[in-house]
């Protein structure tokens, strides 16, 4: 076996070199840390409220639709029932002025109360 003395010399910045290892470098690793379980929570937590809270403003959105269209059909059926009132309305003034036009209705006697009974 050789001693101390026997082995070759050589300076530092070989060794270092040769090994992989140069002045000024960490040898360590430093792995990225991740976030950590109250954190991963927290965050859980926090999307779970936020989902809840765009589905909630959206419900109230459809909700205001529907109020929107219940009047607007309300509306609807009041201005149909009208359109029947009139309908039903110029049948009846129509009527009445071919009554007034026809010679059968120019020839009939006015009609006259003769009395009620006592």
């Amino acid at each position: 076996m050789r001693n101390v003395s026997e082995r070759p010399r050589t300076s530092y910045l070989a060794n270092a070199v040769s090994s992989g290892y140069s002045r000024n470098r960490n040898t360590v690793r430093h792995q990225a840390r991740g976030i950590g379980r109250i954190s991963a929570i927290a965050i859980l937590v926090i999307e779970v409220f936020m989902i809840g809270l765009f589905y909630v403003s959206e419900q109230s959105k459809v909700t205001t639709y529907d109020y929107k269209m219940s009047a607007m059909d309300a509306q609807i059926a009041n201005l149909e029932a009208e359109r029947d009132d009139l309908k039903v309305e110029q049948e009846r003034l129509n009527s009445i002025a071919k009554n007034a036009k026809s010679t059968v209705a120019a020839n009939m006697e006015t009609a006259h109360v003769a009395g009620y009974a006592d």
